[in-house]
């Protein structure tokens, strides 16, 4: 927790907000956490069965014990004409099995708890390590962005000083054209956008990723810990590597 809650987002700077999503914070109180866990440990011992009888105990799950929660989310819904995404503070449910499925666009309270309640070991985990490290718990909606793959890179900064950028989706062994066609955008693009960045960042070591956009400046998307922590992906680069290049699957070029 002493390494990774400086990078939570109800612990960012406003500057540093910014230049992010616009989101809404929503806390958890400690009753709704202590129900989550419960569930997730009744799902692995398999007592809500599978299939359509497992969607059927979401619903059951979530209008028995998280009818506070579910009105809250619908309500803070409202701002979000597009609907949104949903995190918590500390990382985003993408192992959710829902989400997967139906998509992470939640327009409504009922889906949103859907998506928490299918994440296979994110949200249990980190609502886990909270409640023993008695830290408050925020959950964050943030307006439905559209993101296409080749556009998100992630960056390292040590020092304050911009020490690489990565293509972030590389599992898969990905190439991306477009990436190859604007290398020279792109790189520019996060150069020019990297002093705002750093003035506005409360650590001096972080990892960083960012969605390109063109002319316009890259949007901040996430901060996660320092390079040097082992706590973070760094994608293309190995830590003794972080050498200033921008890399990506086609080749690597010198910054």
């Amino acid at each position: 927790m002493r390494a990774a809650s400086p990078t939570f987002l109800e612990n960012w700077p406003p500057a540093l907000g910014r230049l992010s999503i616009r989101s809404t914070k929503i806390r958890l109180p400690d009753v709704e956490c202590r129900t989550l866990l419960r569930y997730f440990r009744r799902r692995d011992l398999n007592v809500f069965g599978c299939g359509k009888s497992r969607e059927v105990s979401l619903k059951v799950i979530a209008k028995e014990n998280l009818e506070g929660l579910r009105a809250r989310l619908d309500k803070c819904l409202c701002a979000h004409y597009r609907g949104a995404y949903l995190r918590l503070g500390s990382r985003s449910p993408k192992d959710s099995a829902y989400g997967k499925r139906r998509g992470f666009r939640v327009v409504n309270g009922q889906k949103a708890i859907s998506v928490l309640l299918t994440s296979r070991e994110r949200v249990r985990f980190d609502l886990s390590v909270s409640i023993l490290a008695d830290s408050p718990v925020y959950m964050f909606l943030r307006d439905w962005t559209d993101i296409a793959p080749w556009r998100e890179f992630r960056c390292f900064m040590i020092g304050r000083e911009l020490r690489g950028i990565s293509q972030y989706h590389y599992r898969g062994g990905q190439q991306y054209n477009e990436i190859m066609d604007h290398e020279t955008e792109i790189r520019s693009a996060i150069a020019s956008f990297f002093p705002k960045f750093r003035d506005a960042c409360h650590l001096d070591d972080v990892v960083f990723d960012l969605a390109y956009r063109g002319a316009r400046d890259p949007i901040l998307i996430e901060i996660n810990p320092s390079p040097l922590s082992g706590l973070s992906d760094l994608c293309l680069f190995e830590r003794e590597h972080l050498n200033g290049e921008f890399r990506f699957l086609r080749g690597a070029v010198s910054s």
